[in-house]
């Protein structure tokens, strides 16, 4: 069997990942975002920052084990982000939030350079210019959602 990293012309991928997003129902919820998907370390899908004010969907083919979320303004955003992959929703944990980030599970996220926007919301992951999510499976989580079994965090009890 062929994967689909090894796939020329002919092989077609039975998977499907989507990302969907809405923006938050916070005042100035507006901002600037951009975004990379990823699979064995290349890039299979890129946006570069922009001014969003909608809601929207990325659909690639194939499975995303990484995704990158950047800004390049002080334009702040903050977005409910839903990953599924052929319509099952998909864990992704990040990496590289700021460490008053509420959730380091992707669903809630705040993303700005300046970082002066509510930085305290429920479920949210904070993120100061560039952040980055890893899809994990079987995760065990603390009460804020912050994955203890493969966090390089010590966390303080």
């Amino acid at each position: 069997m062929i994967g689909t990293d090894e796939c020329i012309i002919t092989c077609v991928s039975d998977i499907e990942t989507k990302m969907e997003w809405t923006i938050d129902d916070v005042p100035f919820a507006e901002g600037t975002f951009g975004f990379t998907f990823y699979r064995n370390e290349k890039v299979v899908y890129k946006q570069e920052p922009y001014f969003e004010n909608k809601s929207g969907s990325v659909t690639v083919t194939g499975e995303v084990d990484r995704i990158g979320f950047e800004t390049n303004t002080n334009d702040g955003i903050h977005l409910l982000i839903n990953i599924s992959q052929n319509g099952e929703k998909q864990n992704y944990f990040c990496k590289n939030c700021l460490s008053n980030s509420p959730s380091l599970q992707l669903g809630r996220l705040y993303l700005d350079s300046d970082m002066n926007g509510p930085n305290y919301l429920n479920g949210a992951s904070n993120c100061k210019n560039f952040c980055e999510f890893h899809k994990e499976e079987g995760n065990l989580l603390d009460l804020n959602g912050r994955n203890l079994a493969k966090t390089d965090e010590t966390l303080f009890i």
